[in-house]
Protein backbone atom coordinates (compact mmCIF):
# COMPACT_ATOMS: atom_id res chain seq x y z
CA UNK A 1 0.00 0.00 0.00
CA UNK A 2 2.51 2.53 1.27
CA UNK A 3 4.36 1.71 -2.52
CA UNK A 4 0.99 2.63 -4.44
CA UNK A 5 1.01 5.87 -2.15
CA UNK A 6 4.31 6.79 -2.99
CA UNK A 7 3.79 6.10 -6.93
CA UNK A 8 1.08 7.78 -7.24
CA UNK A 9 2.40 10.79 -5.25
CA UNK A 10 4.98 11.20 -7.29
CA UNK A 11 2.93 10.84 -10.18
CA UNK A 12 0.98 13.51 -8.97
CA UNK A 13 3.98 15.80 -8.49
CA UNK A 14 5.23 15.01 -11.57
CA UNK A 15 1.86 16.27 -13.68
CA UNK A 16 0.54 18.84 -11.37
CA UNK A 17 3.58 20.74 -9.63
CA UNK A 18 6.82 20.10 -12.33
CA UNK A 19 8.25 17.66 -10.29
CA UNK A 20 8.71 19.63 -7.31
CA UNK A 21 7.22 19.08 -4.27
CA UNK A 22 5.07 22.39 -3.01
CA UNK A 23 6.13 24.09 -0.05
CA UNK A 24 1.98 24.68 0.98
CA UNK A 25 0.32 22.73 3.62
CA UNK A 26 -2.94 22.80 1.51
CA UNK A 27 -0.99 21.91 -1.99
CA UNK A 28 0.63 19.11 -0.48
CA UNK A 29 -2.62 17.80 1.26
CA UNK A 30 -3.55 17.09 -2.32
CA UNK A 31 -0.80 14.86 -3.19
CA UNK A 32 -1.93 11.13 -2.38
CA UNK A 33 -0.96 9.39 0.20
CA UNK A 34 0.08 12.74 2.33
CA UNK A 35 -2.34 13.78 5.33
CA UNK A 36 -2.97 16.85 7.16
CA UNK A 37 -0.21 15.90 9.35
CA UNK A 38 2.90 14.98 6.85
CA UNK A 39 2.17 17.77 4.95
CA UNK A 40 2.53 20.01 8.40
CA UNK A 41 5.57 18.38 9.42
CA UNK A 42 7.25 18.61 5.28
CA UNK A 43 6.46 22.46 5.24
CA UNK A 44 7.75 22.52 9.29
CA UNK A 45 10.79 20.70 8.59
CA UNK A 46 12.08 21.24 5.04
CA UNK A 47 10.57 24.47 3.98
CA UNK A 48 10.96 26.01 7.58
CA UNK A 49 7.15 27.24 7.57
CA UNK A 50 5.27 27.44 10.54
CA UNK A 51 3.01 24.50 10.72
CA UNK A 52 1.35 22.71 13.87
CA UNK A 53 1.41 19.42 14.14
CA UNK A 54 -0.79 16.96 16.02
CA UNK A 55 -0.07 13.72 17.05
CA UNK A 56 -0.74 11.42 20.80
CA UNK A 57 2.26 13.25 22.59
CA UNK A 58 0.46 16.98 21.35
CA UNK A 59 -3.01 15.86 22.25
CA UNK A 60 -1.98 14.87 25.22
CA UNK A 61 0.36 17.79 26.27
CA UNK A 62 -2.25 20.45 25.22
CA UNK A 63 -5.34 18.90 26.76
CA UNK A 64 -3.19 19.09 29.99
CA UNK A 65 -2.47 22.94 29.49
CA UNK A 66 -5.80 23.77 28.48
CA UNK A 67 -7.14 21.46 30.81
CA UNK A 68 -9.66 19.92 27.78
CA UNK A 69 -11.95 16.93 29.03
CA UNK A 70 -13.18 14.69 26.62
CA UNK A 71 -12.52 12.13 24.17
CA UNK A 72 -9.76 13.87 22.27
CA UNK A 73 -10.32 11.56 18.85
CA UNK A 74 -13.77 13.46 18.28
CA UNK A 75 -14.04 15.44 14.79
CA UNK A 76 -14.17 18.39 16.88
CA UNK A 77 -11.94 17.70 19.72
CA UNK A 78 -9.24 16.84 16.90
CA UNK A 79 -10.10 20.14 14.91
CA UNK A 80 -9.62 21.92 18.25
CA UNK A 81 -6.25 20.15 18.64
CA UNK A 82 -4.93 21.24 14.95
CA UNK A 83 -5.88 24.80 16.12
CA UNK A 84 -3.98 24.64 19.29
CA UNK A 85 -0.88 23.51 18.01
CA UNK A 86 -1.13 26.14 14.76
CA UNK A 87 -1.76 29.22 17.72
CA UNK A 88 1.51 28.09 19.45
CA UNK A 89 3.83 28.00 16.42
CA UNK A 90 6.88 30.38 16.55
CA UNK A 91 5.31 33.69 14.20
CA UNK A 92 9.23 34.13 13.48
CA UNK A 93 9.53 30.88 11.82
CA UNK A 94 9.15 31.63 8.26
CA UNK A 95 11.34 34.98 9.18
CA UNK A 96 14.42 33.23 9.80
Amino acid sequence: RRARFLLEGAKYICENFEGRLPADVDQLQKIPGIGMYTASAIASIAYNKRAGVVDGNVIRVLSRLRALGGDPRTPANVRLHWKLSQSICDEEREKV
